[in-house]
C-alpha cells in the first residue's frame, strides 16, 4: 500500500538492547530523518 505516494520501499527489522530512557531519543532521530517514512519501536 502507498505511504506518502511511495509504492516501493525497503523494510528493516532491527533487534537491539538499549536503556529504556534512550528510547525517546531513538524515536526523535527516526522522526526527524526524512528518509524514514514510518517506524515502530516495541518492547519485548
Amino acid at each position: 500500500y502507498p505511504i506518502e505516494k511511495h509504492k516501493e520501499g525497503i523494510y528493516y527489522l532491527v533487534n537491539f538492547q538499549i536503556d529504556p530512557g534512550a528510547i525517546s531519543a531513538i524515536k526523535r532521530v527516526f522522526t526527524l530523518n526524512e528518509s524514514i517514512l514510518r517506524f515502530l519501536v516495541t518492547r519485548l
